[in-house]
């Protein structure tokens, strides 16, 4: 059987999940990076018109 062969995670996916995992929180910060700008450009263009 296949699964009697995989006995731990090799270094292959250790490199694989690590990225990812760097990747996802990547994209997370720059999200809420660009969701923040985005809040103050629009609390800025609605304070200048009052």
């Amino acid at each position: 059987m296949a699964l009697k062969e995989a006995k731990g995670a090799t270094l292959f996916d250790k490199i694989v999940l690590t990225s990812l995992k760097v990747m996802y929180l990547g994209t997370k910060v720059l999200i809420r990076i660009a969701l923040r700008r985005k809040e103050e450009t629009s609390f800025i263009l609605i304070k200048n018109k009052l």
